[in-house]
């Protein structure tokens, strides 16, 4: 999939159930830097422990299930919750810092 997006040089989206869910886009390396490659993509298993914790958040910030997961992820990982829900955005603001794409 990486490939197609390099080869495509346009961002490719990623929908689930009809909402896009992700936004695969070519990044232009900056001057100096090298291109990211596929090992800066990282997979994250659904575990047991992940399970509960995006079960817990999904029933105290009144997320679905999928949404869930990606705030836990983005949390147990440090890393900011990249998304254009704005109830998304406002419900989970508290314990992730959130952004949207065109920031």
């Amino acid at each position: 999939m990486l490939r197609a997006v390099r080869q495509r040089r346009t961002p490719i989206d990623v929908t689930h159930h009809g909402r896009v869910v992700a936004r695969l886009v070519p990044v232009v390396p900056e001057r100096g830097r090298s291109r990211p490659s596929a090992a800066s993509l990282r997979l994250v298993p659904i575990d047991a422990m992940l399970a509960e914790t995006s079960a817990g958040l999904a029933g105290r910030f009144r997320l679905r299930g999928a949404d869930a997961v990606y705030v836990a992820v983005a949390a147990s990982l440090r890393l900011p919750l990249v998304t254009w829900d704005a109830d998304q955005r406002d419900r989970v603001a508290a314990i992730v810092r959130v952004t949207s794409p065109d920031e």
